[in-house]
């Protein structure tokens, strides 16, 4: 008997042992409390469609980028549903840029590292693919953009990119 319960224990310690370590993006394991807490937070990735909703999450996401330490990636899929289209993709693509500007512009005037990217893609397919390859430690997203039907708790997108990705979503 007071072997199975040694084994018991060892496996149980192990679990323990297992659920305090988190993986790097180097795929190794590193224990948990290890990392700085700005590490944590090293790449916010802000997906903004050019609504006053989408930009609700700037908020939250602002304290985060004090002290230099972390970045924000503003990010903006271009779509011809975006609340920044106009006629032809070039001018659509301009507008979306100096939107990301004057977004970034106001976080780093906050003390923050900000940077825009804007990609032609579908919206959630976009965030997924960014978060992939800018390595974002976090997706910081508000649960309404201006697609967002009256009523929803949160948008198709949120829950797109809440089942596909990896990241943690914010």
């Amino acid at each position: 008997m007071d072997l199975v319960i040694r084994d018991e224990i060892a496996s149980l310690k192990q679990e323990v042992e297992g659920a305090m370590e988190v993986r790097n993006h180097a795929g190794d394991t590193e224990p948990l409390g290890t990392r700085s807490d700005t590490g944590l937070l090293e790449r916010i990735l802000v997906p903004l469609d050019g609504s006053i909703p989408s930009e609700t999450v700037l908020r939250q996401v602002q304290p985060f980028l004090c002290g230099g330490r972390n970045e924000a990636i503003l990010f903006h899929a271009r779509t011809r549903e975006s609340a920044l289209a106009l006629d032809g993709e070039i001018p659509e693509i301009a507008r979306a840029e100096e939107y990301l500007d004057g977004i970034a512009m106001r976080l780093k005037s906050g003390g923050g590292h900000a940077r825009r990217l804007v990609l032609k893609s579908g919206v959630a397919e976009g965030i997924l693919q960014v978060a992939r390859s800018e390595r974002a430690t976090l997706v910081a997203m508000s649960t309404h953009g201006q697609g967002t039907p009256a009523g929803e708790p949160y948008a198709g997108t949120v829950e797109q990119v809440l089942c596909g990705s990896r990241t943690p979503l914010f």
